[in-house]
């Protein structure tokens, strides 16, 4: 949740979080998810957020593309029950 302080600074607290989603494989390849993507990026930005990051992706390409570099990896672990 956004809220604006008493002196009109945005408040956004540790932890929030933007879900995307995805687009149907019918309308896939149009650009509609990139665009989607670039608007949430561009609003948040209005509102004065001026760090962000994806947890977890396999499509650095596709993050790259505004800017998104990887700054943490993950290992895969595997351990039978």
């Amino acid at each position: 949740v956004m809220r604006k302080t008493a002196k009109g600074i945005l408040s956004v607290p540790v932890g929030s979080e933007m879900g995307l989603g995805e687009v149907c494989g019918a309308l896939r390849g149009r650009g509609l998810g990139f665009a989607l993507l670039c608007y949430g990026v561009e609003h948040l930005k209005g509102l004065g957020v001026e760090r962000m990051v994806i947890d977890w992706t396999t499509l650095e390409g596709f993050y790259g593309k505004i800017g998104f570099v990887p700054w943490r990896g993950y290992r895969p672990h595997r351990r039978g029950l």
